[in-house]
């Protein structure tokens, strides 16, 4: 599945500290897209402030 198709399913009307688990559990596409752009050279986790 491509990236633009899992952004998509991804609910976009909550942040991801509130969303249920099931938005980013083992398989779902938040966490299917996080490891297609972790295994991009370069890309990994970021920590903000101020959001």
């Amino acid at each position: 599945m491509g990236l633009s198709v899992l952004l998509q399913a991804i609910p976009r009307d909550i942040g991801v500290a509130d969303a249920d688990e099931l938005v980013v559990a083992d398989g779902s596409p938040a966490n299917q897209a996080w490891h297609l752009l972790c295994a991009q050279h370069g890309v990994n986790w970021v920590i903000t402030e101020g959001f």
